[in-house]
């Protein structure tokens, strides 16, 4: 993961790669249960960690703060299909041999993919700190609990006979508020107790769910172009930066309608048409996302962060963070302080 104009690539040896790892064999003497790796990741200028199961390996990484990754060079295995979700900034994944880019994601989206026996390379866009979670499911097992719930995912499933990618969504799912709750929790979690394995199939059962059923809502519905002219989509673009800039003092609908050049209807209509929800509620969620990154990166007052995002109480910050998130700033802070 790189700047622009920064070099450099390094090889991640993934739990998922090794013959052998760091065993931490959980519960009672006793007890029967899988048995699982989960470690610190270890990778300059990332923390997080990753776990191993028989069916299930995932990846949690988060960038330091003023530290700048190098790209990551990955060897893809073509037993799995993995789910990517990308919890803040912006990652670009490319075929490291050809050059060639394969998908990209910004926050708040995901996607399906299979890599087949690829060597790829993630790199990181903007100045931006950058988290993401991916889950590598074996295709057996994907087989044998999705295969037949979802028309999409069997469409995916017979065309990775090659050893080419296969995205089962090109431009990508919007990652829905409920499963964005359940990401963050599970990310910011420190559960190690000797059900370990059960937890982590059960929430991973859950995102793919939820993951699932985002996008077939979002193939059920035409897609903007079919409503939007190109001068619609260019008016709510604006209108999306003028929030964003404006994050703390926002202007109200007829206001910013008036700077876009259109009226209050129609913002109201095109803007939800064309990102898939309310002005406002867009903003919220840009707001609660910023909020989070602070707490995580930086000792500012939750009060002041309250402040910061034009909230004049700091117990109604607090409850829109907790609603948001399933968790008050200050556990969150806790759990994910450097």
């Amino acid at each position: 993961m790189t700047v622009k104009g920064k070099s450099g690539v390094k090889l991640f040896s993934r739990l998922l790669d090794q013959e052998e790892g760091i065993f931490q064999q959980l519960g009672t003497e006793g007890v029967s249960h899988p048995k699982v790796i989960l470690r610190n990741l270890e990778f300059p200028g990332i923390q997080g960690a990753e776990y191993l199961s028989d069916a299930i390996y995932y990846c949690h990484a988060k960038m330091i703060p003023d530290h700048r990754p190098y790209a990551i060079h990955v060897l893809s295995q073509k037993n799995y299909i993995q789910l990517s979700f990308c919890l803040a900034g912006h990652l670009n994944y490319f075929n490291n041999k050809t050059g060639k880019l394969i998908y990209s994601l910004s926050s708040g989206m995901a996607n399906m993919i299979f890599y087949g026996d690829q060597e790829i390379r993630v790199e990181y866009e903007g100045e931006e700190v950058f988290e993401t979670l991916v889950v590598n499911i074996h295709i057996d097992y994907i087989q044998k609990h999705f295969s037949k719930i979802f028309l999409g995912l069997g469409t995916l499933l017979r065309d990775i006979s090659g050893n080419e990618p296969r995205l089962i969504s090109e431009k990508g799912i919007l990652v829905s508020p409920e499963l964005r709750q359940l990401l963050l929790h599970f990310v910011s979690k420190k559960y190690a107790g000797c059900f370990l394995a059960h937890y982590v199939e059960i929430k991973i059962k859950e995102a793919f769910i939820l993951l699932m059923d985002s996008l077939e809502e979002k193939d059920s519905y035409p897609t903007t172009a079919q409503f939007l002219k190109p001068e619609d989509i260019e008016k709510m673009e604006l209108a999306k930066s003028i929030l964003l800039e404006n994050f703390s003092n926002p202007p109200g609908l007829k206001e910013l309608a008036l700077l876009v050049g259109t009226n209050e209807f129609n913002l109201k209509k095109h803007f939800k048409l064309h990102f898939g929800k309310t002005a406002y509620n867009y903003l919220h969620e840009f707001k609660m996302e910023k909020a989070r990154e602070l707490l995580a990166s930086s000792k500012k007052p939750i009060a002041d962060i309250a402040e910061y995002f034009g909230y004049s109480h700091a117990t109604h910050f607090s409850s829109a963070f907790k609603k948001c998130f399933g968790m008050l700033p200050k556990a969150y802070r806790e759990s994910n302080s450097f």
